[in-house]
């Protein structure tokens, strides 16, 4: 066992990007938001990523001191209310993702279209949680409610995601991928015949496929229960369909949806 550890080939993530991101780490730690959860538990991450050799998602609620202080590399989510990243307007700013990006333990952007957690519905950060602290690391007014919207009004149509990609992979020199639930196969087919047209360069680095188990139960019932399909439907579906389209070397693929046991872990492998 000793010996095959050290034989893992390194997962290359964006190899034409500018700042290519590889790791021979299999097990990482999904998507959770200081604000959701507190300085010491993101501490707490950010010190056993380290230890561990494996990397740690920031989750919505942007990139806080105690996410860089335990020396992990970082994954920097970007969701719909574009939290450390956006202008006063709510517009994703060039100059704040180059800020983000100088961090050299941020390693990728991963735009969130959906989440298990959550589907269909947005999320919200009671007032009285947004800390002036808080509200300095999101860019937003403290003391109030912060809103999440369940969409991104800005990306429309496919070519608006793929557009979208290449904007940040191009201004940050880093992988960029995208996190959603998959609820049908028709628009990631549009997808993925998209990246083929436009030349294979243009696909996202990797997809986070979150399961509609979900992760925090942040939702009604009706919708955690019935939207969305479970990861052991929607994985193989997604991994079959890049294979197909002689995609599977180029995006990487993410399993997250409450795969904990070792025999769901390896089945998912």
């Amino acid at each position: 066992l000793e010996e095959s550890v050290t034989q893992i080939n390194p997962l290359v993530f964006g190899p034409n990007c500018e700042n290519p991101f590889s790791t021979t780490s299999l097990f990482n730690i999904s998507a959770m938001s200081y604000g959701a959860i507190s300085r010491p538990a993101v501490q707490a991450l950010s010190r056993g990523a380290a230890a561990a050799g494996c990397w740690l998602n920031t989750g919505e609620g942007g990139l806080s001191p105690y996410h860089l202080e335990g020396g992990c590399d970082l994954v920097f989510q970007i969701g719909t209310a574009k939290y450390g990243v956006g202008d006063n307007k709510g517009q994703l700013s060039d100059k704040r993702l180059i800020e983000i990006s100088a961090h050299d333990q941020v390693r990728m952007f991963e735009i969130k279209l959906s989440q298990g957690a959550k589907p269909g519905k947005g999320g919200i950060l009671p007032g009285i949680k947004v800390t002036e602290e808080i509200a300095r690391i999101r860019g937003i007014e403290p003391g109030s409610d912060s809103l999440s919207p369940n969409r991104d009004p800005d990306l429309e149509t496919i070519d608006d995601i793929l557009d979208r990609i290449a904007h940040i992979r191009t201004v940050t020199g880093k992988p960029v991928g995208f996190k959603t639930v998959i609820g049908s196969k028709g628009w990631l087919v549009r997808l993925f015949e998209a990246c083929l047209d436009r030349g294979i360069d243009s696909a996202p680095d990797f997809i986070t496929i979150d399961g509609a188990e979900g992760g925090s139960g942040a939702a009604p019932m009706g919708l955690i229960d019935y939207m969305g399909l479970p990861i052991h439907e929607s994985l193989p579906l997604v991994v079959d369909m890049l294979v197909r389209l002689g995609l599977k070397d180029r995006v990487k693929v993410i399993a997250s949806g409450k795969l904990i046991t070792p025999p769901d872990i390896i089945w998912a492998f």
